[in-house]
Formats: C-alpha cells, structure tokens, sequence
C-alpha cells in the first residue's frame, strides 16, 4: 500500500477558503517542508472546506489559475487521486522508503459507544463467510451473487468510521440525529438479517425434512472438535445421540432446554447427520460444578462472590494458574470509568454466584451483579470435557448514560515475562515493536484473538464481539502514548461515549461479549489463528433434511498451517474462489485436493475474480502470505 502524507492535513482550510489566506497557507506549508527535508518535487494538498466531508468550492478553478499566472513555482494542479501518485511513482519508484507493521488507527474505539450493533455487524461478517462455504458445499450453480454483494455492503457500511450526525452529541435527541442514527443503525441489522437469510436459503436446497435427526456442518479447512447446542425443537425425542457409525455421542440436557452434543473429528468443508434416541444422555464426561467452582480434568474456574469476576483458571496438565493475582483483579473483571480518570474505576460488590450445568459433559457457574454504570453485570463461565477451553460470557445491561463513561474488562494473565500479540487483517502483529510509528499505541483493534506467550506456556483469548485491547492497563483516555509497557495483562474495551460528534451519546440495555481462553505451550501462529476462527464460526447445527451430507472433504488443504479463510462459488457459476492464508513465520509448499472423484482446473485470482496464471501442482505461499486461487470444473 502507497501512503502519501506531506505534512498538510484535510482541515488545513476549514476556517476559511483558499482565496482568503491561501498565499500564506501554501508558503507556509513549503517552508516547512523544507526544513524538514522533503525529498520530493510533488505534494499532495488535501482541500476540503466548511468542514468535514464539506461541499466542494465553484472557486477553486479560478484561483488556481491566477495563482499559476503569478508564481512560478509551486504550481498548483487540481487532480485526482490517481493522477497525483502519477507524478510521484515513476520518478522516486527506486527511492521511496518501504516500512512494515500495523498502523493502529485512533478514532476507530467509537464504535464501542455502540457495542450491540458492532457485535451484530461482526457476527454477520463472520456468517456471511460460512454462507458462503456452505453454497460451495452444497449448491454453488444457484450461488445468489447479488443477495451476497447486498449484506456485504451493508457490513462495510457499517463499519465505515462516520456513525451519525454531527451533532450526535450536542442535541442527541433531535430529530436529524435521531434519523442520522436509525439510517446507520440500519446496515448493522441489515447485515444481521441478511446474512441469517443467505445462509437459510443455501440449506433449503437440501430436499424435505428429515424427522429425529440434525446435521453438524464444518465450514473450516481443518477437522473440528467442538460443543454444538441443538435447539429444544431439534431434539425433543430424547436425550441420546447416535452418530452415522452407530455410535452414540456425549450429550447432556441443558437448563435452557438445548441438548449439548459433543461433536468429535468432523472433516473440513463436510457434514455428519445425528439422529437423537429417547432415552437418557450417557453418564460420560469428566466435567462438575459445585460452589464456586467448575472443573474438568485438564481446567478448573472459579467465579469470585465479591466482584463477579474469575479469580482463577488452574490449567492442570502444567499445574498452574494463569490468572495473575497480584493485580488484584480477576478475568472479566467489570471496570467502570466515570469521566476520563481511569484511576478511580470502580467494579461490582456483592455478587451473587450460583452453579449453571452441573455436568458431566457441561459446567458452568453463574455471576450476578449490580454494577457502576448498569443495571446489573452477569457472567458465566464454563469448562466442557473434552475440550482444553474455558467460555466466558459478560453481559452488561447498560444504563443510559450522557456524560463522558468507559467500560473495560480486565484479563489480567500470569504469564512470566510473555509477549502480547493479538491478530489484524490476517496478519499478527507484537504492540509497539511491530507497530509504525505514529500508530495510536492507548489501545489497538483485534481482528479475532489476544495472545499472551512466553518460550513455554501461554493462554489466547479470542473475542469475537469486542475489538478493542489495551494493553497493560485503562489507556484510552490518557495522554498519547508513545511506547507501551511490557505486560502479561490487558483489558477488553467494551463501551465509551467519549467522542463528541459522530458517535452515540449514550447505549442502553443488555449487550453480551464472548471470549474463549485457551491454554497453550509456546506459541504457533496457526494454532492462534485456527482457534480464532472457530470462536467466530462454530460448527453449524441444521434440522435434517434430504439425503445424509457427505462425510468427504469438498477441499483438504496441506499443510495444516495454511488455512482457508473464506471459500464460496464465483460469480460464473462453474467455479469456487478460496482465499488461503500461511499465519506462520516459515515458507509453505501448499497443496490443494479437490473432493475425490470431481476434477477442478486450479488458476491464481484475485478479489475481482479474474483468472490468473494456471496452478498445476503444489505452490508457494510465502511467510504471512495470503493468496486467492480458483478452481474451474472441468
């Protein structure tokens, strides 16, 4: 990516237009940019008036003119973005200084002070990625190319940094603002409703329902083993579940009236049908709650009767805690920012704790609190035998607040002299040492997960509803940092209302935040990237319908470290699109194999779909390489 700053913002005329001090602006801005050494024949001005997002000015062309009469030099062109870097590329080409890293943005923490519609947004991307898989699976001629572009438009919509009016927080309440903001709301609901229907009309495909029974699909390029939720509706004819082998799998009854089945080694990119048996779920599993805590064989959690929070998490394969008390804070522990000070936060007391699930395939323990800044805060954390993870549920029901608030939640992990890494745009980024200069370093934006690591041990957190981290302690508000502090602990950053235009003025009502803990030896980028994508995508459970899914991969990809991160049908109808990714810091020799018996042609593509050069055999995907190939049916 070509960046192009030369020392003049876009607000360089916003108190006036050119003609009343532009002699004196432009002279200016060259003066200074001749001190500083400006290396360049070329600069870019950025020109916008009344403001941001202002009208354009009718004279501009005039000015320009009379302006290149007088002067000599500068000369002012007016041009387009394209033009501009006309002038620039072919003459510094050779000398233009090349940087790498993560340019951690600013203004992006307002999208906290609307922290529903972001998780709703997320979530919708996330799906729309499965939908995609499953038309690939299952139907990819029919593949409905406009219904997709629709709810993806919607998500960029929504994530565009403009939320509402300017006005947003001055008059909150009036008419304009309230419009502005039921307009933008409407591309995260959007999202949300039409991701649900894209995915809904690639499962009907399938033929007539199938009674007594309910289809796991996997829509990850790796085989999966997780805990999927059937619906009271699915499973009402008992408490048993036999799998295609006859086998009958883990299961228990939950309070919620769903029945948790223990999905085991379900191949990439295929589906297994369940048929559910009366009677009841085997007595299997290792996992038990009692008091205030919950326990597996491998994981036991607690939940802390003060604050509400996890005062512990015992990984026993290493004999360890990986909560770190001497901060005196427990994981999810609420911290509430009245105003910009974060040293007077203040957290729940009194909190009531109760077991949830007592097992043995599920466990879980309740935390219910009244909090600053809410109704209440509620946690549930649970352990399931079987899986090495811990799931953790916040929900904040937010009290409608206009002056300027925060709400944080700690993870303050014991991880003796760890690194932090957390994931962006497919790529890992360490804080500071991998972020370029400039970057906002008082909080960062995850893409999926937060890793704390050192040679030996480390925990990922993958949050799939809230992306906003800071690292090692409640920065937002405080002065720019420059550099940050080595830390084992940081803090989701859930809520704010502290811009003063564009963003909400206040958030009400209950809001949940997801996060899974995973307890690790040393460090792998594949292993941190694969278990924050299954955070986002879990294993889908349908209603049967038609004849059983095939057991068969539609695609396996080798080596295990390269993922696939979004596969669907393209636009043609004849071909599939994937999207690859190598997370790790080595060089893979990739080999893609189409499902047995079907015979595809593989091309390279790219984002518009245009087939590339032809791919006859393995290639070469290279360190934190991505890669967008096609396969053409023959």
């Amino acid at each position: 990516m070509l960046t192009w700053v030369a020392g003049a913002s876009y607000s360089l005329f916003h108190e006036a237009r050119i003609r009343l001090f532009g002699e004196q602006r432009l002279f200016s801005l060259m003066r200074r940019l001749e001190d500083a050494g400006y290396p360049y024949v070329p600069v870019q001005l950025p020109y916008t008036v009344d403001g941001d997002n202002g009208p354009t000015d009718p004279d501009l062309p005039d000015y320009v003119r009379e302006w290149n009469r007088r002067y000599a030099s500068p000369r002012l062109v007016i041009a387009t973005h394209a033009q501009m870097f006309r002038a620039l590329v072919p003459r510094y080409a050779g000398q233009l200084p090349v940087v790498a890293g993560d340019f951690t943005g600013y203004w992006e923490d307002g999208a906290a002070s609307t922290a529903r519609e972001t998780a709703l947004a997320r979530a919708a991307s996330s799906r729309l990625v499965q939908a995609g898989a499953l038309w690939a699976m299952l139907d990819p001629t029919r593949f409905p190319v406009g219904a997709d572009y629709e709810a993806w438009r919607d998500v960029v919509l929504w994530d565009e940094h403009t939320w509402g009016a300017a006005a947003s927080v001055e008059t909150p309440d009036a008419p304009d603002v309230v419009a502005q903001w039921r307009y933008k709301q409407a591309f995260a609901l959007g999202a949300d409703s039409l991701s649900l229907a894209l995915t809904a009309r690639a499962l009907a495909a399938r033929g007539p329902a199938v009674a007594g029974a309910f289809d796991v699909f996997n829509t990850s390029s790796w085989a999966r083993t997780d805990l999927v939720l059937v619906p009271a509706d699915l499973s009402g004819g008992g408490d048993r579940v036999v799998g295609p082998d006859g086998r009958t799998a883990q299961s228990q009854r939950l309070a919620t009236g769903e029945l948790a089945v223990l999905v085991r080694d379900l191949p990439p990119f295929a589906a297994r049908r369940y048929r559910v048996r009366p009677g009841r779920a085997p007595a299997a599993g290792d996992a038990v709650a009692e008091g205030q805590t919950a326990r597996t064989r491998r994981l036991a959690v607690a939940l802390d009767d003060a604050s509400g929070a996890v005062p512990g998490i015992v990984w026993t394969p290493r004999d360890v805690d990986l909560v770190d008390a001497s901060r005196h804070l427990g994981v999810a522990d609420y911290r509430y920012v009245a105003g910009r000070d974060s040293s007077a936060a203040a957290g729940p007391t009194h909190a009531v704790v109760r077991v949830g699930e007592r097992g043995p395939l599920v466990a879980s323990l309740v935390s219910e609190a009244a909090a600053p800044g809410a109704r209440s805060v509620r946690r549930e954390v649970q352990v399931v035998s079987g899986l090495d993870r811990v799931d953790l549920r916040v929900t904040v029901d937010k009290s409608a607040v206009r002056t300027p608030e925060g709400v944080h939640l700690a993870f303050p992990l014991r991880v003796q002299g760890g690194q932090i890494r957390f994931d962006v745009a497919s790529s890992i980024v360490r804080p500071d040492s991998e972020q370029l200069a400039g970057s906002a370093r008082n909080f960062v934006e995850a893409q999926s997960w937060v890793d704390v690591s050192n040679d030996s041990l480390g925990v990922t957190v993958a949050t799939p509803d809230a992306p906003l981290v800071e690292i090692g302690g409640i920065n937002a508000e405080s002065p720019w940092m420059r550099a940050l502090p080595s830390s084992q602990t940081f803090y989701s950053y859930v809520m704010n209302n502290y811009w003063h235009t564009n963003y909400k003025a206040d958030q009400e009502g209950p809001v949940t935040f997801r996060y899974m803990l995973h307890p690790h030896g040393a460090f792998q980028a594949d292993e941190a990237a694969r278990f924050g994508a299954e955070a986002r995508e879990p294993l889908l459970v349908v209603a049967a319908a038609g004849r059983a899914p095939s057991p068969l991969p539609l695609l396996r990809v080798t080596p295990a470290a390269v993922l696939v991160t979004a596969m669907k049908p393209g636009a043609d109808g004849r071909s599939w699109i994937v999207e690859l990714v190598n997370p790790t810091g080595q060089e893979q020799r990739v080999t893609l194999r189409w499902r047995s018996g079907a015979h595809v042609v593989w091309a390279g593509s790219d984002s518009s779909e245009r087939t590339g050069t032809a791919i006859p055999g393995p290639f070469t995907l290279p360190p934190h390489g991505t890669a967008i190939v096609r396969a053409s049916a023959r």
